[in-house]
């Protein structure tokens, strides 16, 4: 099969979550299918050493070109976000490369600007509709939230229309799917684990008592970071006033936040979440973040809102309240044997959430598309 990906970004092993996606997707296909990917952004040496099998197009477009796409792209209806993203010189690229896949693979609706001639899936990743909604309402700045608004608006409509040109459509998870316009219905496919497995040596120590990771430019990650600052770990230092706690990830040194360690752009995330003794996700949102596969990969015990572990099926302490986090906290922290159960049973069910597993299940989509006539 010859499939040609699309993507605005680069693949990028501990990226963001499309980023990640995109990575495990692309070295899992490879080696058994011919693959090109059309991306407006230059993949770093580490990826191209490590996705060999693909063949790269790249049309890198900086910021002028970017903003020229996004402007001339709401002249023709399509949103802001997805001009910026795909701008017209990459489409035309992957537009031409279309002609001789077999099939094609779009990488959110951001770097959809178009039909193609070739049957097509689009892997939403997450409903950017509802994406830029949760902006609109957490996005620590006025003028974010605006705009953010406005492009809620233009995605929702940008969705039903993307859905008539895709002969399959793929979602994070049933609460994304159930978000998106049909036909075609989309198909479920959870992010995916593909690094190691840490199991504590004889000695280890995690001397973090409390850890939440992510890019906190992201709006979402941002505003749980300011509830487990404010609102939660109070409460568990009520009780246990030795707890330390960290934030660890893109821009956290950029939180004006109290009582917090803030660790940013390290080389290695996975390392901070070995020290760790318990993985907090207060996030409020949809889909199936990657955090909660880190979180258990890594070994920590994970206590987290309902929807960042139900995706999965994982096992862990679910909270919605401060007190039901500091409550799930404390009992962690406190109970070393309960603990080391959590994280035994995470660990079992992360098996099934392998990156083997998803690229079979991409692989079974993908086949399939490519017999499915596409409407014009």
């Amino acid at each position: 099969m010859r499939l040609l990906v699309v993507s605005g970004r680069a693949p990028r092993l501990a990226g963001r979550g499309d980023q990640n996606r995109l990575f495990m997707l692309l070295r899992e296909l490879s080696p058994a299918h011919d693959v090109a990917l059309v991306s407006a952004e230059e993949p770093d040496a580490r990826t191209r050493a490590e996705l060999g099998g693909v063949t790269f197009v790249t049309v890198p477009a900086g910021r002028p070109a970017r903003a020229a796409g996004a402007l001339t792209g709401l002249a023709r209806g399509v949103p802001g976000q997805t001009g910026w993203m795909m701008p017209p010189r990459t489409w035309r690229a992957a537009h031409a490369e279309a002609a001789s896949a077999d099939v094609a693979l779009v990488v959110t609706s951001r770097s959809l600007r178009g039909p193609l001639p070739v049957p097509l899936v689009l892997d939403h990743v997450d409903a950017m509709s509802f994406n830029m909604a949760q902006r609109a309402r957490q996005a620590p700045g006025r003028a974010e939230r605006v705009v953010a608004r406005f492009e809620s608006i233009g995605m929702a409509r940008w969705e039903r229309r993307v859905a008539r040109w895709s002969a399959a459509q793929v979602a994070t998870s049933a609460e994304v799917a159930a978000m998106l316009a049909a036909p075609p219905a989309p198909v479920v496919i959870p992010a995916a684990w593909g690094g190691d497995v840490f199991a504590d040596p004889p000695g280890h120590e995690r001397d973090i008592d409390v850890i939440l990771t992510g890019d906190m430019s992201y709006p979402p990650n941002g505003a749980a970071a300011r509830w487990l600052a404010e609102g939660i770990l109070p409460l568990v230092r009520a009780r246990r006033p030795q707890t330390r706690a960290a934030i660890v990830g893109r821009h956290a040194n950029e939180l004006d936040l109290e009582g917090v360690e803030t660790h940013s752009d390290v080389p290695d995330l996975q390392a901070y979440i070995r020290r760790s003794l318990v993985a907090a996700i207060p996030l409020r949102g949809a889909g199936s973040p990657f955090k909660t596969l880190e979180a258990a990969a890594g070994g920590a015990a994970i206590v987290a809102t309902g929807w960042t572990v139900d995706c999965y099926a994982m096992p862990a302490r679910v909270a919605e309240t401060s007190d039901e986090f500091a409550d799930a906290i404390v009992a962690l922290l406190d109970d070393p044997a309960e603990r080391a159960r959590t994280v035994a049973a995470a660990r079992d069910v992360l098996d099934g959430h392998s990156a083997q597993a998803a690229a079979q299940a991409f692989e079974s989509v993908l086949a399939s598309a490519a017999g499915v006539a596409v409407a014009s």
